[in-house]
C-alpha cells in the first residue's frame, strides 16, 4: 500500500508546547490494496481502490482536492459494498462532531480547500441575557421544520443579521453554532479578488442542502441606497463667491451588485435547508431591502461588554471542565473563589467600553492563575488607556495633515479658478451661435420693414385718391377752356397729375 505522509504541529496546549501529528493518506493515482471487515458480518473482505484527483474540474491549476474513487470488491456479497460506504460515513461523522469543517471560496469561483477548526463548545459563548438560547432554539427549530415548510409552500431558509461594534462575538457565535448544530460553514467574501455576480451565483448553488453560508462584514461590499457614502461637503467658491465644480472620485467598491447578491439569497435554484448569517459593524450602512424579512429574518445587535459579561468571561475562562485533561487544574481556588475574583475583576473595568475580545486578551496574560489575573486588571486599564490616548492623538494628527492638505489643494483650485476667469475676461472668445442669431434677428427686422412698406404702398392703392386730390381735380375740370384746352398756368398742376 502506497501512502502519502503529512505532519504539522497542532496549537499550545497548557504548558505542553506544541503537538506532533501525523497523517496518512492513500497516494492519488495509485492502486490500493485494502482489507475491509465488514461490521455485519465480521468477515474480511479484500477489495481494490483507486483515487482520481482530475474528476472534477476547476479553473484553478493548483487544486488538489475533490475527485473521484473507483473501487472493487472481491466478493460475491454485494451487500458488502453498503457495509462499506455505511461505515466510511459513520466514521466520517465520528470525526466531525469534535471538529468543525470551514470551506473558503477560490479566486476562480469554487469552492476550494477547506479547514478544521476544534467545535467550540456553546456553553463557552457569552452573549447578553437570552440572545444565545433565541439562536439556538430558532435554528433548531427550523432544521426540524423542513415538513412545515413545505407543505406551507413556503422557502425552508433562514437568515440571520449580526450587527455591532468589533469583537463582541458575532463569527464566534457562527462558530460555537454549527459546532452544536452539526453543520459545516461554507465562508464566502464578497471583497475577494475576481468575485462578481456570476461567481457567487455558482458558488452559492454548490453548497449544500444543510450547512451555514457565512457572508461576514456585508456591509464594505457596497453602500446603501439610502445614505450617502461620504457626508457632502461645501462647495469651493472663487473671491466672488461663485461655486467651483469639482470632480468627485467614489471608491473602490466590490465587483459583486447588490442586485446579484439578491438574486442568489432569493433563487428558486437556492438550497432548502440553508441558514445564512451575514455579519456587518454598521447596519445602518446597509441597503433596506437586503435587510428586510425574509432575507434576513432574525437581526442581533452585539454590544460591548457588560458587567454581567464581563464576571461570567471571568468564569468560563478558569472554571475550566475536569473533562480537559490539558488544562491546568487550580486546586488553591474552589468555585467559590473564583465567583468572587469574577466579581472583583468585573467590578474594575467600565461596563460598555471594551468588547468580549479585549476581555479575553486581559485574561489571557494571566491565564494560569485567577488570583493574579483579577489583580492586575487596573495595569490592564492603565495601558489600555494609554493606548487609547495614543491612538487618539495619532487620529487627530491624521485629521490635522488631512485638513492642512485639503486646505492646500482648496487654496490652489481657487487659484487656478481664478486665473482662468481673468484670461476669459481678458480675451472673451465670441460664440458662434450668438454670432449666427443676432445675423438672423438683423435679417428678420430687414425683412419685416421691407414688409411695411409694401404694405404700405398696397394700402394707398386700394384706398384711391384722398380728399385733397379730389378737390384739386374738380377744381382742375372748372377751369378747362370751352375747347378743351389746358390754360397754361395750370397746365404744370395738370401734369402734376
Amino acid at each position: 500500500m502506497e501512502l502519502n505522509v503529512t505532519t504539522k504541529q497542532s496549537d499550545l496546549g497548557w504548558g505542553t508546547g506544541p503537538k506532533d501529528s501525523v497523517r496518512y493518506m492513500p497516494s492519488p493515482e495509485s492502486l490500493q490494496r485494502l482489507l475491509f471487515t465488514s461490521p455485519r458480518t465480521g468477515r474480511g473482505t479484500w477489495l481494490q481502490g483507486l483515487v482520481i484527483q482530475s474528476g472534477v474540474a476547476s479553473w484553478d491549476p493548483t487544486r488538489t482536492g475533490g475527485g473521484s474513487i473507483t473501487i472493487t470488491l472481491h466478493s460475491s456479497d454485494r451487500e458488502v459494498l453498503s457495509d462499506l460506504i455505511n461505515s466510511a460515513k459513520q466514521k466520517y461523522l465520528e470525526q466531525g462532531t469534535s471538529r468543525v469543517t470551514v470551506h473558503l471560496a477560490d479566486k476562480y469561483g469554487a469552492w476550494g480547500r477547506s479547514v478544521t477548526k476544534s467545535r467550540r463548545a456553546f456553553s463557552t459563548l457569552v452573549l447578553p441575557a437570552n440572545i444565545k438560547e433565541t439562536i439556538l432554539a430558532d435554528a433548531q427549530e427550523f432544521l426540524a421544520s423542513d415538513k412545515w415548510y413545505k407543505i406551507a409552500g413556503i422557502p425552508h431558509r433562514r437568515g440571520y443579521l449580526l450587527h455591532g461594534a468589533p469583537g463582541t462575538g458575532k463569527s464566534s457565535t457562527v462558530h460555537a453554532l454549527a459546532g452544536e448544530l452539526g453543520l459545516e460553514i461554507y465562508f464566502v467574501s464578497l471583497a475577494n479578488p475576481g468575485m462578481d455576480d456570476f461567481s457567487l451565483a455558482v458558488l452559492i448553488s454548490n453548497t449544500p442542502s444543510r450547512c451555514i453560508l457565512l457572508i461576514e462584514d456585508i456591509d464594505c461590499a457596497f453602500p446603501s441606497r439610502e445614505d450617502p457614502d461620504e457626508e457632502e461637503e461645501e462647495p469651493q467658491r472663487d473671491r466672488d463667491g461663485n461655486p467651483i465644480p469639482r470632480i468627485r472620485v467614489l471608491p473602490a467598491r466590490s465587483a459583486v451588485t447588490l442586485s446579484g447578491l439578491l438574486n442568489v439569497l432569493d433563487s428558486v435554484s437556492s438550497e432548502e435547508g440553508r441558514i445564512t448569517f451575514a455579519t456587518t459593524n454598521h447596519i445602518e450602512n446597509l441597503d433596506p431591502v437586503l435587510i428586510r424579512a425574509g432575507r434576513m429574518d432574525l437581526k442581533i445587535e452585539y454590544s460591548l461588554a457588560t458587567a454581567a459579561q464581563i464576571e461570567e468571561v471571568f468564569k468560563v475562562f478558569f472554571g475550566v471542565s475536569d473533562d480537559d485533561t490539558d488544562a491546568p487544574k487550580f486546586t488553591s481556588h474552589t468555585a467559590d473563589d473564583i465567583a468572587c475574583l469574577a466579581a472583583e475583576f468585573a467590578a474594575a473595568i467600565p461596563p460598555d467600553t471594551y468588547s468580549i475580545a479585549q476581555i479575553h486578551g486581559c485574561l489571557l496574560r494571566q491565564k494560569r492563575d485567577p488570583l493574579i489575573a483579577a489583580q492586575s486588571v487596573r495595569q490592564w486599564l492603565a495601558e489600555q488607556e494609554e493606548e487609547r490616548r495614543s491612538i487618539d492623538e495619532a487620529k487627530r494628527r491624521r485629521r490635522v495633515e488631512f485638513a492642512r492638505q485639503r486646505a492646500a489643494e482648496k487654496e490652489l483650485a481657487r487659484q487656478r479658478w481664478d486665473a482662468e476667469q481673468q484670461a476669459e475676461a481678458q480675451n472673451p472668445v465670441v460664440d458662434p451661435s450668438q454670432v449666427t442669431r443676432q445675423g438672423q434677428v438683423s435679417e428678420e427686422k430687414g425683412v419685416q420693414v421691407e414688409v411695411a412698406q409694401e404694405a404700405e404702398s398696397l394700402s394707398i392703392e386700394k384706398d384711391g385718391p384722398s380728399d385733397v386730390e379730389k378737390a384739386v381735380a374738380v377744381q382742375a375740370e372748372a377751369e378747362v377752356s370751352p375747347d378743351g384746352a389746358v390754360p397754361t398756368n395750370k397746365q404744370g398742376l395738370a401734369d402734376s397729375f
